[in-house]
């Protein structure tokens, strides 16, 4: 799905990671059905990549 979060400097928690095996996985993903990114354009009427040029950090570690 889709997350609507305020623009401003606010800081969410992170969810808790929840360990599955294989085969929970896979039924999860037989879940969501066929993914048509097409529709994406539906949503996106101007560029908004800016913010995806910011620093990633993932466990301790940062992009450089």
């Amino acid at each position: 799905g889709l997350s609507f979060l305020p623009r401003s400097d606010h800081v969410y928690k992170l969810s808790p990671y929840q360990e599955i095996d294989e085969e929970e996985y896979n039924k999860r993903v037989d879940s969501l059905g066929k993914l048509d990114f097409a529709k994406l354009a539906y949503y996106e009427k101007q560029d908004n990549t800016i913010g995806a040029k910011e620093v990633a950090c993932v466990s301790g570690a940062c992009e450089i």
